[in-house]
């Protein structure tokens, strides 16, 4: 048997192999072919990021049902992705939260995901062990909280953004203001389309080159 690094060669390999599979994954762009007035805003939403400060940020995505809050969101989480050391979407929050003990098995599956840990299961009120919180804290996370009606929820799921390493990303989409005014760094309106935005998609779906809203 062959040791690399203390370890034997096969593992090793096999580790390099599954991690060249993720960031492969992670950049793989969701197919925003035919979103109207998409580009624009990813853009937009970009900024607020500030992806070279050191800070983490929660950015809100803020807009009514049927916008495109979540698809600007996923297409972001996207294109971004592979910048990050961990990564983790979770859709549909208000109506997983809104079941038996939904928030908690929410928060065990995004410490899973953050932490690349299977099966992990926190019993606590709070984050978990002073362990875990450490783990947390020292890894640059992209995350997204996809419908997010409550600040309870946001709360539960991270606590706070400070609980991440240097430049973690949360992003919170939600249709009520007000939450993500309690827990957002900035929050970013979704704007309606513009006239020649409106212009545009009228014509595609008049003549059937399968346009849609962002």
């Amino acid at each position: 048997m062959i040791l690399v690094f203390g370890r034997p060669e096969s593992k090793l390999v096999s580790e390099i192999v599954q991690f060249i599979l993720k960031k492969l994954n992670h950049t793989s762009l969701g197919d925003s072919k035919g979103l109207v007035g998409i580009d624009s805003r990813i853009e937009r939403l970009k900024t607020l990021l500030c992806i070279r400060s050191s800070e983490a940020r929660i950015i809100g995505i803020w807009g009514m049902g049927g916008i495109g809050k979540t698809t600007i969101a996923e297409a972001v989480f996207n294109s971004s992705s592979s910048q990050y050391e961990s990564c983790c979407f979770i859709t549909n929050v208000r109506e997983k939260s809104e079941e038996c003990g939904g928030l908690i098995r929410l928060r065990e599956e995004f410490l899973s995901r953050v932490l690349e840990q299977e099966n992990l299961r926190i019993d606590t009120p709070r984050m978990g062990s002073t362990l875990i919180r450490e783990r947390i804290r020292h890894k640059k996370v992209l995350t997204v909280l996809d419908d997010v009606n409550d600040v309870e929820q946001v709360e539960c799921l991270i606590e706070r953004h400070d609980m991440f390493g240097p430049g973690s990303r949360i992003l919170v989409t939600s249709r009520d203001r007000q939450v993500l005014k309690n827990v957002a760094d900035e929050i970013y309106e979704v704007e309606e389309l513009n006239c020649s935005e409106a212009r545009q998609l009228f014509s595609l779906s008049v003549f059937n080159q399968g346009g849609k809203l962002c």
